[in-house]
């Protein structure tokens, strides 16, 4: 037998008794000395373990609290001997013990904002206190500056969300606002993973998203720096829903849609007998271009680009006190269906035909079809006989030639570049395109030009 290494391993354990249960030796005045390298320092426990004491001699004790207040104990559960390239040897009771330990900075709330902390984990199975594991993840008690993470500056700005009304604002300090729900939050973007903390948890979320050019994907809804900006044209305004040549009423509302100065269309509903318009906050789509050519138009909506059919019509009639009156209709296919009711369950479909009730201006459509340009007499030229067309403000007329029978009276009426001639006593009714210029009224009709 090789009595040196007996009297080496007796010495040994007689060390470790001595220097693992007290911070000085007794008997020779000696202490243990380890090298706990970076391990040296007090460690919150980021799991339900104890918190750690590392010395600068390396001693290792769990420490523990009472009414909040930090108790160390009078002895050591280890110390290390030598730490370094992640690996650990640990003096213990029961031996030399080997593990490993690893850096890395994690998101933590700290202060009611997220900062980048330094961790510890600690993987050594044999170093424990009782049934306790010193093994764990741990965070340093002394580091009172966060570590400031990189900006990820891609994700500035503002992005947005048209048909949702969705808005995220990241700001380059780490904070920001969702528009629509007013929740202010603060974030940090780190090894690929978004955090958002909103104001006032107590917790935190890893936000799946992605970026493409212009577009953001957080969560399932996509946003966009760009803003689609529209084309309405003759589609601007406000349109009520038609049955047939009246409005179309549900639970005494008229329902339809606005199409604004940016080409969104956004449904409304109006109480029969009020002027108030309630419309809804997101649109349904974007009016990007208008062919009066071809009776189309296109739009963009939250699936991508789409077609739609629209014509345009003047409608005349009589109130009740038979003055004509106009009204200018649309017969849309707007290419995706859409209900206009968001208010109940009932679904009114978006397709069919619409009255103008707001022009593009914002000012009221005027029904009266009596423009005041035309309230006068006009005598026929161009002919050698006398014949005169009479248009009066109540909305009657009359047609004078030289002699007696060549009298007509007439309702009138004029929509867009038409005119409406009704024959009192036989209700007959003629539609002429006109031209106006000056004193000079032109009919055209299809046997010729009346001027």
């Amino acid at each position: 037998m090789n009595y040196i290494k007996i009297f080496f391993h007796c010495l040994l354990a007689f060390s470790l008794a001595a220097g693992v249960t007290s911070c000085k030796e007794e008997d020779d005045g000696e202490e243990i000395v380890g090298k706990p390298g970076k391990l040296e320092g007090e460690w919150t426990s980021l799991s339900y373990g104890c918190d750690l004491s590392i010395s600068k001699n390396g001693r290792i004790q769990m420490l523990t609290y009472s009414d909040e207040v930090m108790i160390e104990p009078d002895h050591a559960i280890g110390i290390i001997q030598k730490a370094s390239n992640n690996r650990l040897s640990i003096y213990t009771q029961s031996g030399i013990v080997s593990g490993t330990y690893h850096f890395d900075t994690i998101v933590d709330i700290q202060n009611s904002r997220l900062r980048g902390v330094q961790i510890m984990e600690l993987n050594c199975p044999k170093l424990v206190e009782g049934d306790v594991s010193a093994s764990g993840r741990y965070t340093k008690m002394s580091d009172s500056e966060p570590i400031i993470l990189p900006v990820y500056s891609d994700i500035l700005g503002t992005w947005s969300n048209q048909f949702s009304g969705e808005s995220y604002v990241f700001n380059s300090d780490g904070t920001g606002y969702q528009t629509k729900t007013t929740n202010s939050f603060d974030w940090v973007f780190y090894k690929g993973v978004l955090y958002i903390h909103k104001k006032g948890a107590s917790s935190y979320e890893k936000v799946p998203f992605s970026i493409s050019g212009d577009n953001l994907t957080i969560k399932t809804l996509t946003l966009s720096k760009s803003e689609i900006k529209g084309e309405p044209g003759i589609m601007q305004g406000v349109w009520l829903k038609a049955n047939e040549s009246s409005f179309y009423i549900y639970n005494g509302y008229y329902y339809g849609v606005r199409v604004k100065s940016d080409g969104s269309v956004v449904t409304v509903r109006q109480q029969k007998g009020s002027s108030t318009l309630s419309e809804s906050s997101a649109p349904e789509l974007i009016i990007t271009s208008v062919s009066l050519e071809d009776k189309t138009f296109k739009a963009v909506c939250a699936d991508g680009e789409i077609e739609g059919t629209a014509s345009y019509t003047y409608n005349f009639y009589f109130d009740d006190k038979y003055v004509i009156h106009k009204q200018f209709m649309m017969t849309v296919s707007f290419g995706k269906a859409f209900s206009l009711n968001s208010y109940t369950s009932y679904f009114i479909p978006s397709g069919g035909t619409y009255i103008m009730t707001e022009n593009a201006d914002g000012t009221a459509f005027d029904f009266k079809a009596q423009d005041s340009q035309f309230v006068k007499s006009w005598r026929r030229s161009g002919i050698e006989e006398l014949e005169y067309l009479t248009l009066k403000a109540d909305g009657t007329g009359y047609k004078l030639g030289v002699d007696s029978d060549e009298y007509v009276q007439y309702y009138w009426g004029v929509a867009g570049q038409n005119i409406v001639l009704i024959d009192k006593s036989t209700s007959e009714y003629v539609i002429y395109q006109y031209s106006l210029q000056g004193k000079v009224l032109t009919l055209h009709t299809p046997a010729g030009d009346l001027v």
